[in-house]
């Protein structure tokens, strides 16, 4: 299917994978043409795989994450944000002053600065996974702040949702930590991996178990397991001490308790009513 939002266009493929449901997104579009081409690569990669569930997730996944890098590249044109991008010394300095202007904007509360820096410093060709403020990428910024615009947006332009600043965190591990489900919904929607550990060894998963609010604890869990990731029989442990231990929800325990893998939906949405 396709989805708009603001006037732009994009693919939608969605899956089942045992009781869960979840969905690969394609590159922004400002034409349906294009979002329905895209579509039709996603199509074909799943019909070709042969396989279902997880396995032809993955393998969709990767298709999109190859036209989200190709879009990002035609966005910005030649020179622009990418993997292989280099910033002159001669414009360092400007490149390192945008980003502090979109952390500060984000610190403020001023969303619209934010984007507005941006939307400058993705004119220059400085790449967006490098860790330009204090040793964080900007992506890990923008969740540091709960900026879903400003995630939304270098998320389109080609940031890699996978990159880790300099403590060893990915900005899924950020968002994991403090519960922000909305921003961990955007992060493995465009293939950000649950099962990268920090510098500690934790993954998002257990950063979750062990720091999240209570009230987001039960509901990050779920969708990190949704997307693959491998809960551990020390993050079981974990988990039930921290339920325990809290004693907000009695009933979602009893069914943690009961289930080898992950609670059902219903208790889910019970622990975060």
């Amino acid at each position: 299917m396709l989805q708009n939002h603001k006037g732009q266009w994009r693919a939608r493929l969605q899956f089942k994978i045992g009781n869960e449901r979840s969905a690969v997104l394609g590159p922004c579009r400002i034409d349906p043409a294009s979002a329905e081409h895209d579509l039709r690569v996603m199509q074909r990669a799943k019909q070709e795989s042969s396989l279902s569930g997880r396995a032809a997730f993955e393998a969709v996944s990767a298709v999109a994450a190859e036209l989200r890098k190709s879009s990002a590249k035609h966005l910005v044109g030649d020179g622009g944000p990418g993997e292989d991008s280099f910033t002159p010394p001669s414009q360092q300095a400007e490149v390192e002053a945008l980003a502090r202007m979109v952390s500060k904007a984000m610190e403020n509360g001023n969303r619209k600065g934010a984007l507005d820096a941006l939307m400058a410093l993705l004119r220059h060709p400085a790449s967006l996974d490098d860790g330009i403020v204090d040793g964080r990428t900007l992506l890990a910024e923008a969740v540091r702040w709960n900026c879903h615009d400003v995630v939304d947006a270098l998320l389109e332009h080609g940031a890699n949702p996978n990159a880790l600043c300099s403590s060893g965190l990915t900005p899924l591990h950020m968002a994991s930590m403090s519960g922000k489900l909305h921003l961990m919904h955007a992060l493995v929607a465009w293939g950000a991996d649950p099962n990268i550990p920090d510098a500690a060894g934790l993954t998002p998963l257990r950063r979750a178990i062990l720091t999240a609010p209570v009230a987001a604890v039960a509901g990050a869990r779920e969708l990190l397991l949704s997307v693959g990731a491998r809960e551990t029989a020390v993050a079981r442990q974990e988990m039930a001490a921290r339920l325990a231990a809290d004693k907000n929800d009695l009933f979602y325990l009893v069914r943690f308790r009961g289930d080898g893998v992950a609670p059902p939906a219903s208790g889910v949405a019970a622990h975060c009513a």
